[in-house]
């Protein structure tokens, strides 16, 4: 059984070769450990609740938030760092620790009843009331291509001007797929696509989503219609360009989609 610290910020240690770092048990207080293993908040268990007893054994990776002394301890050892979850969400048993982490402290009582939940199983559970299963929230993202020339359209958000990434937004109620990208992609650069193809998937535990992703075709070189400003810069790009664009993390699925587009050449 190995345990993944993570930071209230969706940061965990990684090696000096990016590999994220599974530490044991023994690494946290029991308490903490116990809790990660059986889903449960100790104070809210029933009196014959043995934590000594997983609820999950077959699953053998935990996560817990780290201490800021935590962050502090593991921040100044050598060979080993904190990095944005981000990078990360295709390695190995990651994503499902941490979305159980996410469940249990969002969901401690029953939103109809207001009784303890019990965690375990994948769902949460309160005498006489229906049961609960972590939240999954479809957000759509996709790769748009100027029709008949070699550019893709990329945006920096207000809230994340750091990097350049692809059009993203949540699903509303009664929306397909497709049709939340198309009107994301209207709404935040002004452009009508067509074409669209899905592309894959990549679950975001950080944030309860699933980011469904598709490729499509505009054009629209001009915005068609007024924006909704959520985008600090819009810009087309060569694949000349993305050398020196700062750009989505390595592993996360906008990028993945760009990294796949330059190689098309």
């Amino acid at each position: 059984m190995t345990l993944l610290l993570v930071t209230a910020d969706y940061r965990i240690l990684v090696d000096a070769s990016g590999t994220p770092v599974w530490l044991p048990l023994e690494a946290v207080e029991e308490e903490r450990y116990l809790e990660a293993l059986m889903y449960v908040p100790l104070k809210d268990a029933p009196d014959d609740f043995d934590p000594h007893v997983p609820t999950e054994p077959s699953f053998p990776y935990v996560a817990v938030r780290a201490t800021i002394d935590e962050q502090h301890y593991w921040a100044a050892q050598a060979g080993v760092r904190w990095e944005t979850i981000r990078s990360h969400l295709n390695a190995p048993h990651l994503a499902e620790p941490v979305a159980k982490l996410r469940f249990r402290e969002e969901f401690r009582y029953h939103p109809t009843t207001g009784k303890p939940l019990r965690h375990g199983g994948g769902s949460a559970h309160s005498n006489g009331a229906r049961p609960l299963f972590p939240r999954i929230d479809p957000a759509v993202i996709g790769l748009v291509e100027l029709a008949g020339q070699d550019k893709i359209l990329l945006g920096k958000n207000r809230l994340r001007p750091d990097y350049f990434s692809l059009i993203a937004g949540y699903v509303g109620p009664g929306e397909t797929l497709e049709d939340a990208w198309a009107r994301e992609v209207l709404e935040e650069t002004g452009r009508r696509i067509e074409e669209i193809q899905y592309w894959g998937s990549q679950p975001w535990p950080s944030s309860g989503s699933l980011m469904i992703a598709f490729r499509a075709v505009t054009s629209d070189e001009e915005a068609s219609q007024a924006t909704d400003g959520e985008l600090a810069e819009i810009l087309w790009a060569t694949r000349e360009d993305l050398a020196s664009l700062p750009l989505a993390a390595p592993g996360s699925i906008a990028r993945k989609l760009i990294d796949q587009w330059w190689k098309e050449r």
